[in-house]
């Protein structure tokens, strides 16, 4: 059974200069900027543009290291899709009987949310972070 969607949040497109590709999107395409976050789980500093009913979520990680490699020379690269679900256990546990893995263990804490993301070798080349807010208490 297919988990419970609730809709498309954003897309997350890793960057190698953040400072760079907040300026396109707020001076160029005139994006209001919605919130900033440092994402201790990931290792990752992040800007999240309004864009009509959808974010722009810029990221660049903290390591130089790590931005070389996975950019691969490239300034910047689409990298996860962002769905939000009803219920991040239940939707785990759904697209696990379905074969999808997952690249963490554990949901991995994004602000006020959990979320898991896809192991792209199980589902078909891309990541797909869900979540769901993290329960209160």
């Amino acid at each position: 059974m297919p988990p419970e969607i609730r809709g498309l949040d954003h897309v997350g497109v890793m960057v190698a200069d953040l400072d760079q590709a907040s300026r396109f999107l707020a001076e160029t395409l005139g994006l209001e900027l919605d919130r900033e976050a440092e994402v201790p789980a990931l290792d990752v500093r992040a800007r999240f543009y309004k864009c009509g009913p959808v974010t722009i979520e810029v990221f660049e990680p903290n390591d130089p290291a790590t931005a070389a490699a996975a950019l691969g020379g490239a300034a910047a690269k689409l990298e996860h899709i962002a769905i939000r679900v009803e219920a991040l256990p239940a939707a785990l546990s759904e697209l696990g009987e379905q074969g999808v893995r997952f690249l963490h263990d554990e949901p991995v804490v994004t602000g006020p949310n959990l979320s898991a993301y896809t192991d792209p070798a199980s589902s078909a080349g891309m990541i797909f972070q869900l979540f769901s807010p993290k329960p209160e208490g």
